[in-house]
């Protein structure tokens, strides 16, 4: 019989919003029930502690972590000797992981350089005393994409602590986990992958493969996929009250209220503007989809390369003079670039700025080559067996047939050797097969983007499931 490896173990809920908060109480309730676990909770935001009794859980089972009383302090400084030695012990860079936060809101980046390193350290040290005092077993998370998820990845790790990440594989009504953010190399995919390159597939293997992709037929995966969203006045109406119930929690509005007020209306004029093209009819063209910023995908697992007009720039040098580069603008996002995005890849006299409302599949499936930095349209491209290039961190680089670009002086390189190929169809089906033999029945979509559908009983029993059988996997 496999040992429970769940069994009366602490449980770190490393909380946080867009259905988040919902999903682990949820989730550690029904781990409490069947596998006798002690949960605590962390959160970086004082004004949840009454959401937090809303969900039943006790104060004495939360770990609130903020900055206002550290950084009102008079004439307070910074210890840098203890900065630099913390950075060393746990592998990151502050300044690194700061990006990740003040690109998301312009008054972030006047924050002054003190100020910056006294949240850190005051950060890492309530991080250090919390593991010292709970001594937790495993830290669950979904998703990382604030500068504090991504120190305490990091510190807990170094520490010794499992991390265990939810992640969505982009196979509907299917969950995974992943424990290596470093490189976003999935353990059990790479474990399962590398057995699967040693032996021929058989016939049901290949069978569910086979019907992978006639089932995909070139429709867009997305991330809620899982669930047929149908927005209904009911479900609108629920979107503000949460938004409200938030805000009367704070006690005050959020840092911006753009997206509620002037973002849809700038959606607006920009669709029926003449900022964007249509694709041209017997055009060779490379593929780059934008990616939505800020975002983990960008700022976390594509850092290097996450200024994305000078990231085109480079392409549109190493193309072929016979192409164009086909960037398409992301639906969610283009209305909220900075200013001037827009206009520095128009600029280039090979790229063409596609609409955000052309299809993105049969765009990757004229193309000669598909570039992207960590993005979706690279795994659909791989169901169609088209050639691609990516230039950060993302699940499917495990594939033999991707090419990743570290170094920009070597893309010129990796276009000519990718542009105008086909990926081998018998490569693919095996990729799908370890896809497949390393994820789990279940929704990992949060609770916001699926109806709550996330959080239903079925699926807090699949989760768990899930887990102990991916825990005793890649131990084993």
């Amino acid at each position: 019989m496999a040992k429970d490896l769940l069994k009366d173990k602490k449980f770190l809920w490393v909380t946080g919003g867009s259905g988040r908060r919902p999903l682990m109480t949820e989730l550690a309730k029904k781990l409490e029930s069947t596998h006798n676990i002690d949960s605590y909770y962390l959160s970086f935001s004082t004004f949840t502690e009454g959401l937090f009794d809303s969900f039943g859980i006790s104060q004495d089972k939360m770990v609130y972590i903020n900055y206002d009383a550290v950084l009102k302090e008079k004439d307070r400084k910074p210890d840098l000797d203890f900065l630099q030695k913390k950075e060393i012990e746990y592998g990151f860079k502050i300044f690194d992981i700061w990006n990740i936060y003040s690109c998301r809101y312009k008054e972030r980046t006047k924050i002054p350089y003190d100020n910056i390193l006294i949240r850190m350290e005051h950060l890492i040290k309530e991080i250090e005393v919390m593991v010292e005092n709970i001594k937790p077993d495993y830290a669950f998370v979904v998703g990382i994409s604030a500068f504090e998820g991504v120190v305490i990845y990091k510190m807990l790790t170094s520490l010794g602590i499992e991390v265990i990440e939810l992640k969505h594989p982009r196979i509907p009504k299917r969950l995974t986990f992943n424990n290596n953010m470093d490189s976003s190399s999935w353990p059990l995919l790479i474990k399962e992958y590398d057995k699967l390159k040693q032996r021929d597939l058989n016939p049901e293997e290949r069978k569910i493969a086979e019907e992978f992709i006639d089932t995909f037929g070139g429709k867009r995966f997305k991330s809620g996929s899982d669930i047929k969203r149908k927005v209904t006045l009911k479900s609108k109406f629920q979107k503000y009250k949460e938004f409200a119930t938030v805000v009367l929690h704070r006690k005050r509005l959020p840092p911006s209220l753009k997206p509620w007020l002037w973002y849809p209306i700038k959606d607006r004029l920009l669709k029926y503007s003449s900022r964007f093209e249509q694709p041209q009819n017997g055009e060779k063209y490379v593929y780059f989809p934008l990616h939505i910023q800020p975002e983990a995908s960008t700022s976390i697992f594509g850092k290097w390369f996450m200024d994305q007009p000078s990231l085109i720039e480079s392409i549109a040098k190493s193309v072929p003079s016979n192409y164009k580069i086909y960037v398409k603008e992301h639906v969610l996002n283009y209305s909220t670039r900075p200013s001037g995005f827009h206009k520095r890849i128009k600029q280039l006299p090979n790229v063409r700025l596609i609409s955000p409302f052309v299809n993105s599949t049969k765009l990757s499936k004229h193309a000669s080559l598909i570039l992207t930095i960590t993005g979706t349209a690279g795994w659909e491209s791989i169901l169609m067996q088209k050639p691609v290039i990516t230039f950060g961190d993302v699940f499917y680089n495990v594939f033999d047939e991707i090419k990743k670009v570290r170094d920009i002086t070597k893309l010129t390189a990796a276009i000519q050797e990718k542009l105008d190929t086909n990926i081998d169809k018998e490569k693919t089906l095996k990729f799908i097969t370890a896809m497949y033999a390393s994820t789990f029945p279940g929704i990992a979509t949060l609770p916001s983007d699926c109806q709550n559908v996330s959080i239903s009983d079925e699926n807090l029993n699949n989760i768990v499931e899930a887990m102990q059988n991916y825990l005793q996997r890649i131990k084993s």
